[in-house]
């Protein structure tokens, strides 16, 4: 979430949130949490024989939230194998251990979506804010079935694009340096009509 000054609190010590000074007198306040990482080093265990559009095409041929597991849980940190690691964890607590590319793809967006929602929603009460909608940018962005999911455990909306936001981001500030704009509102607005944003409304879901 983007504000104009830190938020310094007991809650956000206690949920690791933290302020990220950015420009023009903003500040980042943020999380980090577990996200591609785990398609990257399943993708990286199969010495990548699927691409990652390839991966999210299998995994959208199965049930999601078939297995609920902590991707925070330090074993996921760096494994030798993400995937035995992941099939470990779900055998270990009498889960559906996931197999096939799909089913393991699936099982890391379905949790990665419920990691997500409630993210946000301790940022809700945090800050004290409702959150409308999500911006959802960087490689992450082109991937349909997650962003579906996300909009569906969040109840949220989700806008997503552009995925070279961090290229982006830099040429505007210096075009604002430059002179082209006047400010961050006048190049954030000028840029919101140069690029093809795709939405996702959240729909109803249940979870087993």
């Amino acid at each position: 979430m983007e504000n104009s000054k830190p938020i310094i609190s007991k809650a956000s010590l206690q949920a690791n949130y933290t302020n990220e000074k950015g420009v023009y007198s903003t500040y980042r306040f943020l999380k980090n949490i577990p996200g591609m990482w785990f398609i990257q080093e399943i993708a990286r265990v199969t010495n990548y024989k699927y691409s990652y559009v390839e991966m999210a095409e299998k995994a959208a041929d199965v049930e999601p939230y078939q297995q609920i597991i902590d991707l925070n849980d330090s074993r996921f940190v760096n494994p030798d194998n993400m995937i035995t690691e992941i099939q470990e964890y779900c055998a270990e607590r009498e889960l559906i251990i996931p197999q096939t590319m799909g089913e393991l793809t699936m099982c890391i967006y379905s949790n990665l979506s419920i990691s997500y929602a409630k993210e946000i929603e301790k940022l809700e009460n945090i800050t004290n804010k409702n959150i409308d909608q999500i911006h959802i940018v960087g490689g992450g962005a082109n991937i349909d079935l997650l962003n579906q999911l996300t909009a569906n455990l969040s109840n949220k909306k989700v806008i997503a694009g552009p995925g070279e936001a961090t290229a982006i981001g830099n040429i505007v500030v210096q075009l604002i340096a430059d002179g082209h704009f006047e400010d961050l509102v006048e190049a954030r607005g000028w840029l919101s009509n140069q690029l093809s944003l795709k939405e996702y409304l959240p729909l109803e879901v249940t979870l087993k």
